[in-house]
């Protein structure tokens, strides 16, 4: 069985002991909004795109991400709330994946 069937399926006989609201099930376990401290540390779908758009859907992942756009040489410090972009000087897009940090 698949891990995240069998994780649905936990999740949903915990909710069935703790209360009788929620009947739709897996439609409620697809559409519950993302909350950054799930497992999401990384953009991968942003690069190419503009900043822009990769800021939009980074902060509708994470909305309490700070989101600073590099252009050339940073800092190594890290930081648990801060989302780098690195963009391409000849293009203009994301050129690396963005990650936590």
């Amino acid at each position: 069985m698949p891990l995240c069937i069998s994780v649905f399926e936990k999740e949903m006989r915990e909710k069935k002991e703790n209360d009788s609201e929620g009947e739709n099930g897996l439609l409620d376990y697809i559409c519950r909004p993302r909350r950054a401290t799930e497992n999401k540390r990384s953009w991968p779908e942003v690069v190419g795109l503009f900043p822009g758009e990769a800021k939009r859907k980074i902060k509708r992942d994470m909305p309490t991400a700070h989101i600073e756009v590099v252009h050339g040489f940073c800092t190594l410090d890290l930081r648990k709330g801060r989302v780098r972009l690195y963009i391409s000087k000849f293009s203009g897009k994301v050129s690396r994946t963005p990650v936590i940090g």
